[in-house]
């Protein structure tokens, strides 16, 4: 069975990636985290990290006239920001503060439909020790977004029984 899929963690990721950049001056890098053999940018830089995802609704079902099914799964993600270096506190005090604000929800209306912000965790400064062992200044926050994931096949049915070729009907 051949399928399509929207808003998976990747789309979520990606999303907030975007929406990030649209934030954060353009030299001071974006980042994803957890990508092998890649060191990590000198600070300052932001790194998004991908977190849970749960369920929040019962599936819904929807059939096309041409045959295809879209499963939709409500589910809520969370994104793992890191704001690392010199100035990451009031970095991460813009991303909270327009995250629980309309302006995330519009920006991802125009931008990505699928998502919708739903909420920030609390910033908190966690320690960060780099390669030379000195303290850096790192912040961090889990951000909540909605993500309605869809799954879409093919189904043969009597209405639509699919691509037919003239040696099936001999």
């Amino acid at each position: 069975m051949q399928t399509s899929t929207s808003g998976t963690q990747q789309d979520v990721q990606r999303a907030v990636f975007r929406y990030l950049r649209s934030l954060i001056p353009a030299d001071i890098p974006v980042i994803f985290a957890q990508e092998n053999d890649v060191e990590i940018p000198k600070p300052p830089f932001v790194m998004i990290n991908p977190g849970l995802s749960h369920r929040i609704a019962t599936n819904s079902r929807m059939r096309s006239v041409d045959g295809h099914v879209t499963v939709e799964q409500a589910t809520q993600s969370t994104v793992q920001v890191d704001c690392y270096g010199q100035g990451g506190a009031d970095r991460m005090a813009i991303i909270t503060a327009l995250w629980r604000d309309s302006y995330a929800c519009d920006w991802f209306r125009h931008n990505v439909p699928a998502l919708t912000p739903l909420y920030a965790q609390q910033r908190q400064h966690v320690q960060f020790i780099n390669e030379a062992q000195d303290y850096e200044e790192r912040w961090t926050v889990d951000l909540i977004l909605q993500a309605n994931q869809r799954v879409t096949y093919a189904e043969d049915t009597a209405i639509y029984p699919g691509p037919i070729s003239t040696k099936d009907l001999l």
